[in-house]
């Protein structure tokens, strides 16, 4: 698109989830996009959380606004939407059970190019007596799971904990303590993924069914998948209703109403109030005076149809009631946030506080608004088991780097290796996701810049460069290697990271790029993680490295 800026673009759908092996965060949704100025069809790979923050799906842009002289193929509405937990009857199904082939071509702006992934788009079913609501898995991954950057990245890796810090809900009080790259509006779906248990289970699925799928896909065909089909579960269990762009039509005498974006809803979010403590420089709050977190003393009987209200809190100064720009949330309705900073050195009081609440508490039965039940499982505390951990990491930034220092000692004693030059640490160029404001997560570990080591030397008449990027403690350790005709300077390397961090290809990809080169090869070698290596570690890995050499011609 980037060559045709002048040209009308119109994304139809996601079509498939494309994995990203290194990184399961960093994986992509495949698109189908219509050139509308030229009438041709192609995919592209684009962050799901794009379609949340700036892209819509049947709505045509040019040069990244919306180009109101261009029109969608397909009547798109806003529609109102009640959602009935019996009514849905099938959670799990493919669209190609539910309508047929034509009104998926229909979807597809008449091109039949990506039929077969379309086929296999997995839905939700919801039956009354007068329609069919198709609801894609997809509509509800972007909506619930992938509305930001973080989000998306926490989502597919199963790491909630990196989402906050600390979190408590008693069912109608709330306070999540959110650490630097979290934002205020993030804040109350995050305490509702890490508090009711069955968001949290919902949550964690959206990275299992990665590694499910491809543990399904080695098993029958010995290869492992590209991408997969866009999987998600909605992350509550009781009636609500959603707000929805949707595209109507008559199938088989059957009324569907398909739905293309969803733009809210109104489910139960799980607390009345919540204060949202941001991790900062400076502090905003008292805590001489944060002593205790918010409770709400209340009784509550075994069967009853009464819904607990309160009281509004009471304002500090420094407080301030936010709400996100980006879309109003009506789950967000009636609910006060307040906001205060914490200071980083000041978190450790702050998770003192947690700590003592958690230790006298038990999972609670509290009330919500459920038409269905009145009861729901909540977690009142918990704190996050990945804080310390990259607290830590802070400290502790060449966990790789030691064994990459014992490679090179070693190969500095070998005198088929020539001219071996080792450079220190060095920083990785911040890249900023324009949709995020942020750093990539690939050129920044726990919140600050990653780091790297490089060598060069030369082995008979091949120029080798060595890449070692730090990794989290406990990650794969693997180093880049690079052979060349031709002696291996920076310039080299920050191709390399290049590619990576702003092309965002993952390592097989650049691999491939550079198979059939003659003069130029891409591979990389794991290593050991181990505090001290033996003589036999070492040599082993040098042989690998060796191996991995371009063959001169």
């Amino acid at each position: 698109m980037t060559k045709n800026k002048d040209d009308t673009f119109m994304f139809l759908m996601p079509l498939r989830l494309k994995i990203d092996y290194e990184d399961y965060g960093n994986s992509m949704f495949k698109v189908a996009v219509k050139n509308i100025t030229k009438n041709e069809f192609f995919d592209v790979h684009l962050s799901p959380e794009i379609f949340f923050t700036k892209f819509r799906f049947h709505q045509p842009y040019k040069n990244g606004k919306q180009d109101k002289k261009s029109k969608s193929n397909l009547l798109i509405t806003k529609k109102q939407i009640e959602l009935s937990q019996y009514q849905i009857i099938d959670k799990d199904i493919i669209l190609d059970k539910l309508i047929d082939e034509d009104k998926i071509v229909e979807l597809l702006g008449w091109k039949r190019t990506y039929l077969n992934d379309t086929k296999k788009t997995p839905c939700f079913k919801i039956d009354n007596r007068f329609e069919t609501i198709i609801i894609p898995h997809y509509a509800v991954a972007i909506y619930y799971y992938y509305r930001t950057t973080v989000m998306r990245e926490a989502a597919l890796r199963c790491k909630l904990d990196d989402l906050y810090i600390a979190v408590h809900n008693d069912g109608v009080q709330a306070s999540i303590t959110i650490p630097k790259y979290v934002t205020k509006a993030e804040a109350p779906f995050i305490c509702r993924f890490a508090t009711i248990e069955y968001a949290t289970q919902m949550f964690d699925r959206m990275g299992n069914f990665i590694n499910v799928y491809i543990d399904y896909t080695q098993e029958k065909t010995s290869r492992s998948p590209n991408d997969m089909p866009i999987k998600a579960k909605l992350p509550v269990d009781e009636d609500f209703s959603l707000k929805a762009k949707v595209h109507e039509f008559w199938n088989s005498g059957k009324r569907i109403i398909y739905v293309h974006e969803i733009l809210d809803d109104n489910s139960d979010i799980g607390f009345k109030k919540l204060q949202v403590l941001r991790e900062s420089k400076t502090s905003s709050i008292n805590l001489d005076e944060f002593e205790n977190l918010p409770t709400v003393k209340k009784e509550i009987p075994g069967v009853t149809t009464e819904i607990l209200k309160v009281e509004g809190a009471s304002k500090k100064k420094q407080h301030r009631t936010i709400r996100s720009k980006r879309r109003s949330c009506s789950s967000l309705d009636d609910i006060e946030i307040i906001e205060d900073t914490v200071a980083s050195e000041d978190i450790p009081q702050v998770l003192k506080i947690y700590q003592e609440e958690m230790a006298n508490e038990v999972v609670d039965q509290s009330l919500t608004e459920s038409s269905k039940s009145l009861e729901k499982k909540i977690r009142k505390t918990r704190i996050s088991n990945e804080y310390e951990k990259k607290e830590q990491e802070k400290k502790e930034y060449t966990h790789n780097f030691d064994e990459f220092s014992q490679y090179m000692n070693f190969l500095a004693t070998r005198k088929s290796i020539k001219n071996l030059i080792v450079h220190g640490n060095q920083k990785m160029q911040q890249v900023i996701d324009p949709t995020t404001d942020r750093a990539y997560v690939r050129c920044s570990i726990a919140g600050r810049e990653r780091q790297y080591i490089t060598a060069t030397f030369q082995y008979g008449s091949v120029y080798v460069g060595l890449l070692e990027l730090e990794n989290a403690s406990g990650g794969a350790a693997s180093t880049w290697v690079i052979s060349s005709k031709k002696p291996v300077n920076q310039m080299v390397f920050d191709k390399f990271l290049h590619y990576y961090v702003d092309e965002k290809m993952n390592i097989n990809d650049i691999k491939e790029l550079y198979k059939e080169n003659s003069e130029l090869k891409f591979a990389t070698k794991n290593h050991e993680r181990n505090e001290i290596l033996s003589k036999e570690d070492l040599a082993r890995w040098m042989v690998g490295v060796l191996g991995k050499l371009i063959k001169l011609r």
